[in-house]
């Protein structure tokens, strides 16, 4: 890999962990604008992730995560995998009920780092979604995740933190470096209809891999 195209993917996986906690509902600015709501433009700040270890996260051969289970919150998701946008943001699925795991970062059979998956808490069309549960997360809490090979990954939930966007330790939820484990996102909490059309807080749930 070429230090220019390196850099390029880093920068990337930054920006994207900035923009995927800005916003986790599938409200487009147009939606917003139709219920009376001004859209605010996004601004980024790059910040240091841990370069080197991204660098050789992305060199590893892992194996895609394909479906996330939390039996205990009803939750059985399709996952598919998700990079960036020309604008820099991480995609993810329009729908709620569709998972997508940042494909820059860690995977289950990884050796280190945070697998993170993350989906809209909802949409107009569709309503509420699965991760809309992850609220009602609690230690000890079973997580399993299958990959394109049919392996399954078995996690256990050590924590669970509803966060104010602005306030998100971006260097701890996408570390590229110590043990492997799993971080699912959502947004929650109040939703701002007068400033930037979106939820002001971020649920993220911590797991540490058991199997």
């Amino acid at each position: 890999m070429s230090r220019s195209r390196g850099l390029a993917q880093t920068i990337g996986f930054t920006m994207a962990s900035l923009l995927l906690l800005s916003g986790c509902s599938a409200l487009g600015s147009s939606e917003v604008r139709e219920r009376g709501v001004s859209a605010r433009e996004t601004t980024i700040v790059l910040t240091d992730v841990e370069t080197v270890s991204t660098l050789e996260l992305l060199q590893q051969k892992t194996t895609p995560p394909a479906r996330v289970r939390m039996p205990d919150l009803g939750i059985d998701m399709r996952v598919e995998a998700h990079g960036i946008e020309s604008d820099g943001t991480m995609s993810l699925p329009y729908s709620p009920f569709v998972a997508g795991w940042y494909a820059y970062g860690s995977a289950p059979d990884s050796r280190m780092g945070a697998t993170v998956i993350a989906a809209h808490v909802d949409s107009l069309p569709e309503g509420v979604g699965p991760f809309a549960g992850l609220r009602e997360s609690r230690e000890g809490m079973a997580i399993s995740v299958t990959d394109d090979a049919g392996t399954v990954h078995d996690y256990r939930v050590v924590s669970v933190e509803r966060i104010d966007k602005d306030e998100v330790p971006l260097d701890r939820v996408f570390t590229a470096t110590g043990d492997p484990h799993l971080v699912l996102v959502t947004c929650g909490g109040e939703y701002d209809w007068r400033g930037a059309g979106q939820y002001l807080d971020n649920y993220i749930v911590t797991a540490e891999r058991v199997s």
